[in-house]
């Protein structure tokens, strides 16, 4: 299916027009995760349509995001670098979402690496741009992963920041996840949003030095 659909609309570049739509919830990493047990056979699914989708910025934003959900942060890096040299990758908000994403999680899987530390500082702020941005209203994306991955990676890494990285990111990030009150009727934005609130006092407890 996925391959019929990379071949009717891997040409279309609105992403409205309708084969177009119906192509991408098919590229999507947790349709096709739910649909195969193993990766390898979801993985060879993306490699069949790689010949009609090589251009296309939405199949390697998928294929890294299926990387991130098991754990290759490494192929995943190279799979948001080739969605970015794609036509119109380079400011695409889905693509820096991801690749923001991929920086905290690789980064806290190993808190004293240096490069990777300042890799994740500089993905808080490339969500912050997204969200305070033009197209900040449509990138529910950001606002969750800022929630999410962005406190998990704070308290990760929390002695590694030390306490004015950390408190200037944890007041970044919570001015952030406030303003996701702009995506209405986003049911995730508000969930991630209840967590980040409920987690903050574990955030505050957690700020290195902090008097307990």
């Amino acid at each position: 299916m996925l391959v019929f659909y990379a071949d009717l609309a891997g040409t279309i570049i609105n992403d409205h027009h309708q084969d177009r739509r119906t192509m991408i919830r098919l590229l999507h990493h947790d349709v096709l995760g739910q649909l195969f047990s193993s990766p390898e056979a979801a993985r060879r699914v993306y490699e069949a349509a790689h010949q009609m989708l090589r251009h296309d910025r939405h199949y390697w934003l998928q294929r890294a995001e299926f990387e991130i959900d098991n754990g290759d942060f490494s192929l995943a890096d190279s799979y948001v670098q080739a969605g970015r040299r794609c036509q119109n990758g380079q400011h695409d908000r889905y693509l820096i979402t991801c690749g923001a994403r991929l920086r905290l999680k690789w980064s806290a899987t190993d808190p004293t690496d240096a490069e990777r530390l300042k890799g994740a500082c500089d993905a808080v702020d490339d969500l912050h741009d997204v969200v305070w941005g033009p197209e900040g209203a449509n990138a529910p994306h950001a606002f969750v992963a800022l929630a999410d991955d962005a406190a998990r990676w704070l308290l990760k890494c929390n002695r590694a920041l030390g306490y004015r990285r950390y408190v200037d990111l944890l007041d970044q990030i919570t001015a952030d996840v406030a303003h996701g009150e702009i995506c209405t009727e986003r049911n995730d934005v508000d969930a991630a949003t209840r967590q980040f609130t409920q987690r903050l006092k574990t955030l505050r407890e957690n700020i290195p030095g902090f008097p307990i």
